[in-house]
């Protein structure tokens, strides 16, 4: 630790340390507020604004919880162990009457040796770490126990040298906003783009439907007792259909169409909704899962996944917002009108959106690469290992 920094308690950095309150409906108790919850966190450590609960609490709970900018809210409990101990930064156009539910603690730094926005970078990558995983209790339910984590050494710097870590760290996360407003921009102009040749039209597009021109092939409802603990195949579920975690194993044998390889167009026509080309070896595919074999005379497999795609919106346009879960039947999804281009065109428009995807890649890859720099720096500036010069403070100054 370098000469000028202290060792303190995460405790002895806060003025404010409390737990949030859920209330009553709006109405019945004294004053009505904007309660945040954690489906208000992202992972950045942004609050998401503005809160869409209205709860009623008595005036004495909101005088000691009303959120101030630069307070930081902390997960304290969830179903899931990556979950306690995230955090988020109060951001200054926070409403007037807001606090946070009983699933958070708020913290509140003590400005005259720590700086807010210090303390919550502190947090967040102590989370980030992994470190708040060894301070949590229970198995269903994930509890952070407080009085521990709140008991860890902090190595603080000078409040002029926390000052100059926060500027660097804005600077980094502006960095990282900009890319990201990037890959978001990319992504709405290949929707747009992808919309439009699929709807262009034309006198040699022919009408059919999706049975006429793809097999759509059951998984399996496998029991728990199917699934052994090792074997030959995974499976893969609707639940990981996207993310490739949580895997069971079994050592089934199937049919060439219980399964699926490398290159096969899937389905989920339920929860996780939509269509994925796989990509990795062979896996079961479960029972809310199809498998796609398209007729290559007439559409391309390509082709066919961006059309799923685009048709996926659709139907979500349809079904309206709303914690709304999607599913279709078999039937219903082997009705679905089609219009098909021939199959040069249909090429043409897989090597357009293609190219889309690939700058997509490249700007999904950018904002990782930023996210992992900022990570590396945040942990050497808060072990002391980087020094920022004071010449710094003149940028500071000029700013």
């Amino acid at each position: 630790m370098r000469e000028d920094w202290k060792e303190l308690p995460i405790s002895d950095l806060l003025n404010v340390s409390i737990g949030g309150v859920w209330g009553s409906d709006p109405g019945i108790d004294e004053i009505d507020v904007s309660v945040y919850r954690q489906t208000e966190f992202d992972d950045d450590g942004k609050l998401l604004m503005p809160s869409d609960a209205l709860r009623s609490i008595t005036k004495n709970q909101l005088k000691s919880r009303r959120l101030e900018a630069g307070d930081v809210l902390m997960q304290k409990s969830a179903g899931t162990p990556t979950l306690p101990g995230r955090v988020v930064v109060v951001p200054p156009e926070i409403e007037r009457n807001a606090t946070c539910s009983n699933f958070l603690h708020l913290l509140r730094a003590n400005t005259r040796i720590c700086n807010p926005q210090f303390l919550f970078w502190y947090l967040w990558f102590n989370h980030q770490s992994g470190r708040a995983f060894e301070f949590q209790r229970g198995t269903n339910i994930r509890n952070l126990d407080l009085n521990q984590y709140l008991d860890q050494r902090v190595m603080l710097p000078p409040l002029q040298e926390q000052r100059r870590i926060v500027d660097l760290m804005s600077s980094v996360d502006s960095y990282i906003a900009a890319l990201q407003q990037q890959a978001d921009a990319a992504r709405s102009a290949r929707s747009a783009v992808l919309n439009e040749l699929l709807s262009a039209g034309g006198d040699d597009w022919t009408g059919t439907t999706l049975g006429g021109v793809a097999v759509f092939f059951n998984g399996k409802a496998y029991k728990q007792d199917e699934l052994l603990a090792a074997g030959k195949y995974r499976v893969l579920r609707v639940g990981n259909f996207f993310s490739n975690g949580s895997w069971y194993w079994s050592d089934l044998e199937l049919d060439a169409n219980k399964y699926c390889d490398n290159g096969d167009l899937l389905y989920a026509w339920s929860a996780s909704f939509g269509p994925r080309i796989w990509t990795d070896e062979k896996v079961i595919y479960h029972y809310h899962i199809w498998k796609v074999e398209e007729n290559p005379l007439l559409v391309e497999k390509k082709f066919l996944y961006y059309w799923l795609e685009d048709d996926v919106q659709r139907m979500k346009q349809d079904a309206g917002t709303g914690s709304i879960m999607m599913h279709i039947t078999k039937g219903e999804i082997e009705a679905r009108a089609i219009a098909l281009p021939p199959l040069k065109e249909q090429k043409w428009i897989v090597e357009i959106v293609s190219a889309m995807d690939e700058v997509i890649q490249s700007a999904d890859k950018a904002v990782t690469d930023a996210k992992s720099l900022r990570s590396g720096l945040l942990s050497d500036l808060l072990s002391g290992a980087h020094e920022i010069p004071e010449s710094y403070d003149r940028l500071l100054g000029a700013a």
